[in-house]
């Protein structure tokens, strides 16, 4: 049963990625200027954390489970790149979870992206692979 959901995992995540190779190319930043984000992911709606450059650092605010996320990147987020990231939150608003993995960034017009993100949840301490899609503005 193991297998069979990494092999599902793994289908998933590689047609996301294969997705971006038909993205039409458009004018846009490496580095977004982007305030919030709204999508099946954590958060599932919440704004960007930002440094001192004003570069996207993370995000934070509520998700589907009735609770709070936190999500923050290794390295400043940019377009067209495997953005790297860890992340903690609440689910129920009581019982904590940590999660790990990466967003690949796809460009949209406006100075929007597209997020599909994959990783590990550690919650109840049971680890589970996830995938997310997130759009962000």
């Amino acid at each position: 049963m193991g297998k069979i959901k990494w092999g599902i995992l793994l289908v998933v995540l590689m047609l996301m990625l294969s997705a971006t190779s038909f993205a039409e190319k458009f004018s846009y930043s490496l580095k977004p200027n982007i305030n919030n984000v709204v999508g099946l992911d954590f958060p599932t709606y919440g704004w960007a954390t930002k440094n001192a450059r004003n570069e996207v650092i993370g995000f934070k605010g509520f998700n589907l489970g009735l609770g709070y996320s936190q999500k923050n990147y290794f390295q400043p987020y940019e377009v067209n790149k495997f953005n790297t990231f860890w992340g903690w939150g609440t689910v129920a608003v009581i019982f904590p979870y940590l999660t790990v993995g990466g967003d690949y960034a796809i460009p949209m017009d406006n100075n929007a992206t597209l997020n599909l993100s994959a990783g590990l949840i550690l919650a109840v301490f049971v680890p589970s692979p996830y995938v997310g899609v997130s759009y962000c503005w």
